[in-house]
């Protein structure tokens, strides 16, 4: 494989697969596969019709043959749909060749030899797949479905893979695919349950997964062939056949790294190889490789202490090799207090995905295990100087349930910002131009708007609604890097941030995109882009500078509403027009657009 094919742009954790030979016995062992091989050679050298097919004579006595069931009445091969399938696949796989009106099995595969007994089959799945495209689309769902089952051993259901095909089918927002699958009447369901099962007895039938009642599961050949599937479409797929040749990265994902299944590895490598490979996945790694390393480590015991000693020159390394060292009593100097607040960001760090749900509920489960002091250790955590601080120290402000630890990890995430610039914000007088565009509208309806970066995210709540033209009289929600900002109420979830603590300086900058949702039932979703970070001007602080059409009404149904709506409100004949002429009047224009009135209103809002 050339070196582009290598360079993936996406990979799949790693699977375990049995040794080739095995994979080669099952390939053998593929009665679809037998079948075709079994009819290109009793094929041989024979004549056959213009479009390439046998004789009629010829395939009712390979139906026969076969024991494939009869057509009495075709008169045609084609008309044995059986055999013809058959016969469709030895050509396909270059067992038959047809020319000039004769065809002739070429004897290429060696039976004996594995590799070719497996290449084969992989072209038989790679065939069976191009055949399972039943509807438009159908090749972007497949993968995500087929990478769905390769990464889940213990197989899924297949309500599972409907669910599945579903949510990469809609291109949708969350609460829009809530509503999407709601609404999917059962006889649409049944249907796509046909088709996806039928996809499925496909593969089944050539041995590539099992269909047991409503479980499906691969086999561990069709895992393989999917393995060199997915590269052709840029994904890597590692897989591990013997322990001795996996990485502590592949141990992780096949999840060896637990309990007995750790001591099958080290029997695979050995104690000293293990160690080695351990320790060479923590050096130059993330918090997590280093948290995870030393967690392994301890399961190795004292054998890994030479490796362990010559990790106390790395400086990302030492503080993990000091507390493993001195855990066992062995000699070692005693950790600095630098050492020991690296060591806790480490594992704050490890902890932390970008998802605010899951931040908090690690935060609440290391609070649980505390046995120390946490707001004096977090009162000084701010000086240690490790990449992962800041986001660390603003995890720990947000979410420590101590009062007391919280408001030290405050104080420090503010003495970071103000000592090493670390807040991604642009100058303090800076202007931040941003475009506001509601999704799902056509024509688009969209504002250009400039407002300081101080401003909060509950002052640019309050010019978005000025700008676009809505009344304030619903709920809202900013989405920025996987994090909820809104106004916090009795009933607000927990992972709700306040938008009335955060500047958008603090949270964008140019070139970000982020999301902003107002009035939940009826779901007004709008895409906010930072255009351009500007040096402040002598002009008004807030103002819009463009825009394009009017703002919907209030609670028409969300963009499908406004849809019907406006069928509604421009047609006297639809039962709906004299409800919204009551409601609206003659007034409303969906192209109309008025910058100074925009401009007028913002000019008299107070914005924090």
């Amino acid at each position: 494989m050339d070196e582009e094919s290598l360079r993936m742009t996406f990979e799949l954790p790693a699977v375990r697969l049995p040794p080739f030979e095995e994979l080669a016995a099952a390939a053998r062992l593929c009665e679809r596969l037998q079948a075709v091989r079994r009819l290109a050679e009793w094929t041989g050298e024979r004549r056959v019709t213009k479009t390439g097919n046998l004789m009629l004579a010829d395939a009712r006595a390979a139906v026969q043959e076969f024991g494939l069931p009869d057509h009495p009445k075709a008169r045609a091969a084609g008309g044995f749909p059986e055999l013809q399938d058959l016969w469709a696949l030895a050509v396909d796989l270059e067992l038959l060749s047809v020319d000039g009106g004769r065809a002739e099995y070429v004897a290429e595969v060696d039976n004996d030899r594995d590799r070719d007994v497996v290449e084969l089959w992989i072209d038989l799945l790679a065939l069976t797949l191009q055949d399972t495209v039943e509807l438009p689309g159908d090749e972007q769902r497949l993968m995500p479905l087929l990478m769905r089952l390769y990464v889940d051993v213990r197989g899924l259901t297949v309500e599972d893979l409907v669910t599945h095909v579903l949510s990469t089918s809609v291109e949708a927002a969350p609460d829009e695919l809530g509503r999407v699958l709601a609404s999917l009447g059962p006889a649409v369901r049944a249907l796509l349950v046909q088709i996806i099962r039928r996809k499925l007895d496909a593969l089944e039938a050539i041995d590539a997964l099992v269909v047991d009642g409503d479980q499906v599961r691969l086999t561990h050949l069709g895992r393989f062939g999917l393995v060199h599937w997915f590269e052709m479409g840029g994904i890597g797929a590692p897989f591990v056949t013997d322990l001795a040749d996996a990485t502590v990265a592949e141990v992780l994902d096949l999840g060896l790294a637990q309990d007995s299944a750790f001591e099958e590895w080290l029997a695979a490598v050995g104690q000293d190889v293990a160690a080695e490979r351990i320790l060479e996945h923590a050096r130059g790694g993330t918090p997590g490789h280093r948290v995870v390393a030393f967690g392994m480590l301890n399961q190795l015991g004292l054998v890994a202490e030479k490796g362990v000693r010559a990790c106390l020159d790395d400086s990302d390394l030492r503080p993990h090799a000091n507390a493993w060292l001195s855990a066992r009593g062995l000699a070692v100097d005693e950790s600095s207090l630098d050492d020991l607040h690296r060591v806790f960001i480490d594992m704050v760090a490890a902890e932390l995905d970008g998802d605010p749900r899951s931040a908090r509920e690690s935060i609440r489960e290391l609070a649980e295990d505390a046995e120390y002091d946490a707001a004096a250790l977090l009162e000084d955590l701010w000086q240690c100087e490790h990449p992962a601080a800041l986001s660390v120290m603003e995890a720990l402000a947000q979410y420590y349930p101590d009062p007391a630890a919280a408001k030290a990890a405050r104080k420090g995430v503010m003495r970071l910002r103000s000592e090493t610039g670390a807040m991604r914000a642009a100058p303090d007088d800076s202007t931040y131009q941003l475009k506001v565009l509601l999704k799902h509208t056509k024509p688009p309806v969209w504002r250009r708007i400039q407002v300081p970066g101080s401003t909060t995210l509950a002052g640019l709540h309050a010019v978005i609604q000025v700008a676009m033209g809505w009344t304030n009289s619903h709920l809202h929600q900013f989405e920025i890097n996987q994090r909820i900002y809104g106004e916090i109420d009795d009933d607000a979830p927990e992972d709700l941030l306040e938008a009335a603590d955060f500047a958008l300086q603090e949270v964008a900058q140019a070139g970000d995109r982020f999301d902003y949702l107002y009035d939940f039932g009826d779901g007004w979703s709008h895409v906010v882009t930072v255009e351009k970070v500007l040096p402040a001007d002598s002009g008004p602080e807030v103002r819009c500078v463009a825009g394009k059409r009017n703002c919907p009404p209030e609670d028409v149904g969300g963009p499908w509403g406004f849809e019907e709506f406006l069928k509604a409100y421009s047609d006297p004949a639809h039962p709906d027009h004299a409800q919204y002429q009551q409601q609206l009047g003659d007034d409303y224009d969906a192209a109309a657009f008025d910058l100074d009135m925009v401009n007028a209103e913002l000019a008299e809002l107070l914005v924090d």
